[in-house]
């Protein structure tokens, strides 16, 4: 006999719309990745999901990951030799996974919103 999984939250809203709402709604959740009740707490918590991005972007963060990956292993040796200073080492660094975390951003993460309400 299967159990039904343990959710986390645990109070059910049913909300009315109309036919041009529904499908609306259909197209902005099967473009996001995200189930109706996702997308609506995302929205609840001023986040606008944004679509899911192209295959192509994966390809691209999983390449620019193992090229972070051998700069890493680069880095490695030349510090042991003493050809980088470390310091040159981290700014590199850190520009590598800035670029990450800002095409991650702009990609991938909802979008906030500011309802006038809310200090964030």
């Amino acid at each position: 006999m299967k159990t039904k999984p343990i959710r986390s939250s645990q109070s059910p809203v049913r909300v009315y719309l109309s036919k041009e709402e529904h499908l609306r709604l259909n197209r902005l959740c099967q473009a996001s990745g995200y189930s109706k009740s996702a997308y609506f707490r995302s929205l609840l918590n001023l986040s606008v999901p944004k679509p899911k991005p192209p295959i192509e972007y994966h390809l691209f963060m999983r390449h620019l990951s193992a090229v972070g990956n051998n700069l890493n292993q680069i880095a490695k040796v030349a510090n042991a030799f003493g050809i980088v200073k470390p310091e040159e080492w981290e700014q590199i660094s850190l520009e590598l996974k800035t670029l990450i975390l800002e095409i991650r951003r702009d990609f991938q993460l909802p979008e906030r919103m500011n309802d006038g309400n809310h200090k964030d």
